[in-house]
């Protein structure tokens, strides 16, 4: 999916990749489906590259400035896709999924040492 409209240039033609839909589903006027041809492209490759920063400039470039930044579907239609060969994305896919893992990791210890901060400081303060 692409946010289509945003009351700023920074939020208009941000993507998500949404998996897992068992049901046929309404979404809302601001976001457009995209659909793509997945003999050619991972999903998740295009999500990360259409949302790395060199290609939200291309996006907000190529959006319409006014009370509300937007994009229409001629323009993400023509929004420029480098594409290299399926086993290079797979390779990207894991190593995408080696850094969000060891980020949820980093995020758990912190929690874990938060926490630990936290009984510390109630049993020295009551």
């Amino acid at each position: 999916m692409i946010n289509r409209v945003s009351v700023s240039p920074e939020g208009v033609g941000k993507v998500s990749l949404v998996k897992g839909l068992k049901e046929n589903c309404v979404y809302e006027s601001n976001i457009m489906r995209m659909r793509i041809d997945t003999s050619s492209v991972l999903q998740s490759y295009i999500t990360v590259y259409l949302n790395t920063g060199f290609m939200r400039e291309i996006i907000k470039s190529m959006s319409n400035i006014g009370n509300q930044a937007s994009i229409n579907q001629k323009a993400v239609n023509s929004i420029p896709i480098t594409l290299p060969p399926l086993n290079l994305q797979e390779r990207f896919e894991e190593t995408i999924d080696t850094i969000n893992n060891l980020f949820q990791e980093s995020i758990s210890e912190i929690e874990s040492v938060n926490s630990i901060i936290d009984s510390v400081e109630n049993e020295l303060l009551g």
